[in-house]
């Protein structure tokens, strides 16, 4: 594993970016599902419109020129790890903050198949889904959610290559991302067993919009849209863009308190268990077999 990095955080521009767009519209998201997580259980439009923002944060992590692990990010995991045990929910799996430390560790391994394309992205692609069912039950999403982090680490390399790369490997590019999206859509509707027909469409449309956002993805300043706006809504977007790590902790965390304030019947504290008693009840079904 590379090794942690303590730094100053770099000079940050002073105009909005697409980056400070992205990561606020994944933020608001993020807590649209946690809310609909600790509050509202039975709602099931929370989690639909919160399981967008997640190919978002893996995207990032591959579309990234960094590779340095962050102090803050697992004291962040390690928190939300002691938090869960007070909450009285299960520690495993393991936050996401650990499934995209691993994204960010091994993405460059991973793209030496990315880039050949043709039956080694294949490959990456099938075994990152077959092994998603057991790695979900030791880190949240397991490598099902890491195949966002091969597209965005992708979606970089032809950025970088533009006028290089064939058009062929462009389509594997784009049948790999379709996939991928197309599996993760599947796998956060199956344990919804009251998802409606327009539910299940409405969150096939959003996966498809995501898709095409992230397709299209480039680093970019808006200095014109910053000027325009007022000063306070600037400083909001900015904020929500470039502080998501502690946003992500310390709501999540907020929320955990709450919930076992407000509901003791389904958070009770310290009353924590190692996994979710669907994660037992398969792991003693495979036992039994």
């Amino acid at each position: 594993m590379k090794n942690i990095i303590f730094q100053n955080r770099k000079k940050l521009p002073v105009s909005l970016t697409s980056y400070d767009l992205l990561k606020t519209a994944a933020i608001i998201l993020m807590v649209i599902d946690h809310l609909g997580a600790y509050f509202y259980p039975d709602e099931t439009w929370f989690r639909i419109l919160g399981r967008l923002c997640v190919p978002i944060w893996f995207f990032l992590i591959g579309y990234a020129r960094s590779r340095d692990l962050s102090f803050k990010a697992l004291a962040g995991a390690g928190l939300l790890f002691i938090g869960a045990m007070f909450a009285g929910e299960h520690v495993l799996p393991v936050s996401i903050l650990v499934t995209l430390m691993i994204g960010r560790n091994y993405i460059d391994s991973w793209m030496g198949a990315g880039r050949r394309g043709g039956e080694a992205l294949a490959g990456l692609f099938f075994i990152l889904l077959i092994l998603s069912v057991p790695t979900s039950m030791a880190f949240e999403y397991g490598t099902a959610g890491l195949l966002f982090t091969v597209f965005g680490a992708m979606c970089r390399y032809r950025q970088d290559n533009e006028g290089k790369l064939s058009a062929v490997y462009k389509r594997e590019i784009l049948y790999f991302a379709g996939a991928s999206f197309a599996a993760f859509t599947m796998m956060q509707a199956a344990p919804m067993p009251s998802l409606t027909g327009v539910q299940l469409l409405s969150m096939i449309a959003g996966m498809i919009l995501v898709f095409l956002v992230l397709n299209k993805f480039r680093p970019a300043e808006f200095l014109n849209i910053t000027k325009a706006l007022p000063g306070f809504i600037v400083f909001t977007l900015q904020f929500t863009g470039r502080r998501t790590l502690e946003i992500y902790v310390v709501h999540l965390l907020l929320f955990k308190a709450l919930a076992v304030y407000f509901y003791p019947d389904r958070f009770q504290f310290m009353g924590w268990t190692w996994t979710s008693e669907a994660v037992a009840k398969f792991i003693d079904v495979m036992i039994l077999s």
